[in-house]
């Protein structure tokens, strides 16, 4: 009886002339059930072939092969993945073993497998999931069997199942209203045609499908009538939903070439006017690339056509793309495509970013997912949940998070939302790793975006003034802020913390900023000036004080800042020795030892205005820095004007320690 439902449902909207039986066949040998459980959402996975309902192993089995099976049933996301039979043992036959599914796949038949029942499993090794209890809404739609979630044939769900869409009159703007509807708000919206993703199993629901682009739904657009349509299964539309507002065409590879930024449908060009490898890095960084190798200008890779949009920019580096940089105003410029910009990226990937922060030390959290960049909803968010996230950042450069921040503090994001209520533990290497809701299972905006602030000992901030460049000095120990005792604390103590917060010198070291709260740390300071931070200056010894808080210090800096590039040697024993430190993104960075030699040193030591180098030290001659580590097999010639001009595999692209920073001597 539950087959002759099933096939009943296969054919909703056919009539009796279009009933073929192999296609219901095709549809019923994809229906999948669970067994077994406590409630509708969980349970022992079946699929059903060849008039048998059969077990599936679970070797390989994990969340992607489970999210196939929840969508395929009707709910939002899976949760868990359980094997080992954990809804009880199997029957009858075992169909599907060592599955490799992306999670956007139709059904387990679409994934890659060892074969239709080829395996080396016993029924005791039954897969299972645990589905989430929310049930995909009337009108929902998907993009099934793409290689991300951003891309696949449209489905749309009606009365608990999945149907097509015919290509008859589909157009940019139909599949406009597919991605919105989806979340991706700001995508490149692009149609597809001739089931270019694979013929659906189910029946077609929709024809002659005609949206203005404006839409919240695609059920909200005009068409012939649900399961009108005169369509081959040939005949399924699909979308691709293009997230990254920038590309790179004319390179040899896919990570180089001429800057190329979409605005309001068009592709444009980006003028070379004081582009420079902090622009570049953020082109790289949109993109999934780790970071920029090269900043190129006039037109290395080409010359472009159209308008140029953009002009003048100055990126700090954390920036989320091009257009939060500064720049001139949108399509205002002076350039000619002879003046196109390029870029090269390190083509290494990150999963993980923190941007539109002020320093590349705090931000908004964003996970790449497919082609996309997805924020995190901040229900439930916790320093815990921001230390997970620093933590994965970059090549483990943050010991521990300093805050968690809430409600969009660094501006809200521009794409989806790819988790809510993040609950870790603490160990976790990845937020995917925490528990949460499932992937894009939300009922978050934008405004609720998380945030958090990455902390190293030693990194310190000024509080309560009225201006970014002064206030109470507070340094970051042991995952928490402490103030520091004014007892012998001078210009040279101040000059520290103001260059380590990229402001060139203190113009004050006593300033009245009111008394902090908690532990005081430092007391009896007694700094040189060339100290990376307070911890390494001399002093009575971590929190060892007899000081109250009505003593914390406070400070005023100069508003004169380091600019990206700008070099200093820190924590040598006297002036022209020390750690090589680089400033880029409001922050400094040491250099990897590996390839360091006098010849790049004595390019570094230039720079600085020194005439040349006695030794390049490395293994961490002058002790070891924090945060991140910017170059890397470093190669320069004697034209080089800084580090930056040299050859290096790219910013932040690196396999390095801190026990391999480089060090100078210069005379």
């Amino acid at each position: 009886m539950k087959l002759q439902i099933l096939l009943t449902l296969c054919f909703l909207g056919f009539t009796k002339l279009q009933i073929e039986a192999s296609v219901c066949e095709a549809e019923v040998n994809a229906a999948v059930r669970l067994v077994n459980g406590d409630n509708p959402y969980e349970g022992r996975v079946q699929v059903y072939h060849d008039g048998t309902w059969q077990t599936v192993c679970d070797d390989g089995w994990g969340i992607e092969e489970a999210t196939v099976v929840c969508m395929q049933l009707g709910y939002s996301t899976a949760t868990a993945a359980p094997g080992s039979a954990y809804y009880g043992e199997g029957t009858g036959t075992i169909l599907l073993d060592d599955l490799v599914c992306n999670g956007y796949e139709s059904s387990l038949l679409n994934c890659p497998h060892r074969g239709i029942n080829s395996h080396n499993c016993d029924l005791d090794e039954a897969a299972s999931v645990k589905c989430s209890s929310n049930r995909m809404s009337e009108g929902s739609v998907r993009l099934a069997d793409g290689d991300t979630e951003t891309e696949g044939r449209v489905e749309v769900f009606i009365q608990g199942h999945w149907y097509s869409v015919c290509d008859d009159f589909w157009s940019n703007s139909d599949a406009k209203v597919v991605c919105n509807q989806l979340g991706f708000l700001h995508a490149i919206a692009e149609a597809t045609y001739r089931a270019s993703f694979g013929s659906g199993e189910g029946n077609i629901a929709m024809d002659n499908v005609n949206c203005q682009g404006d839409e919240s739904r695609l059920f909200s657009c005009s068409h012939n009538g649900f399961f009108e349509h005169n369509c081959l299964p040939s005949e399924h539309a699909g979308v691709i939903c293009g997230c990254d507002q920038v590309r790179l065409v004319g390179g040899r590879d896919a990570n180089e070439g001429r800057v190329e930024v979409y605005y309001e449908g068009v592709w444009h060009t980006v003028c070379d006017d004081l582009w420079d490898i902090a622009d570049a890095h953020v082109v790289c960084r949109e993109l999934g690339y780790k970071g920029a190798i090269e900043a190129y200008s006039r037109a290395h890779f080409g010359q472009g056509i159209g308008g140029i949009l953009l002009d003048d920019l100055q990126c700090s580096g954390t920036e989320s793309s091009l257009f939060n940089c500064s720049h001139r105003g949108i399509g205002i410029e002076n350039c000619g495509h002879v003046e196109d910009a390029g870029v090269t990226c390190s083509p290494e990937r990150i999963l993980t970013r923190m941007v539109d922060g002020p320093t590349f030390k705090e931000g908004r959290i964003e996970l790449r997912h497919g082609d996309c960049w997805s924020t995190v909803c901040d229900d439930g968010w916790d320093v815990t949940d921001a230390e997970v996230a620093c933590r994965s950042l970059d090549d483990d450069w943050f010991t521990s998070a300093a805050d968690a921040s809430c409600c969009a503090s660094y501006g809200e994001g521009a794409e989806n939302i790819i988790l809510d209520n993040v609950e870790c533990s603490g160990i976790e290497t990845s937020l995917l790793s925490c528990d949460h809701n499932g992937l894009y299972n939300h009922n978050c905006g934008h405004g609720e975006d998380a945030g958090a602030v990455c902390g190293n000992d030693g990194d310190v901030r000024l509080v309560d003034g009225t201006v970014l460049n002064e206030g109470r000095v507070e340094v970051y120990y042991n995952s928490t802020w402490h103030t520091i005792c004014d007892d012998s604390f001078g210009i040279n103590d101040a000059h520290v913390v103001c260059r380590q917060l990229g402001y060139q010198e203190a113009v004050d070291s006593d300033v009245d900023f009111g008394a902090g709260s908690g532990e005081i740390l430092l007391d009896d300071l007694a700094c040189t000036g060339r100290e990376a931070s307070l911890l390494s200056c001399d002093h009575s010894g971590v929190g060892i004080h007899n000081c109250g808080h009505v003593e914390d210090v406070g400070i005023r800096c100069s508003t004169s800042r380091f600019s990206n590039g700008a070099a200093r040697l820190a924590d040598g024993p006297f002036v022209g020795a020390g750690r090589v430190e680089i400033f880029f993104a409001n922050a400094w960075h040491t250099v990897c030892d590996d390839g360091w030699d006098t010849g790049d040193a004595n390019v570094l030591c230039k720079q600085l205005g020194y005439s040349r180098a006695i030794s390049a030290p490395g293994s961490a001659k002058y002790g070891q820095g924090t945060g991140g580590i910017i170059l890397d097999d470093i190669e320069c010639s004697s034209s080089d004007a800084t580090l930056f001009d040299c050859s290096h595999d790219g910013l932040f692209v690196e396999n390095c320690s801190h026990r391999e920073d480089a060090g100078a001597f210069c005379i």
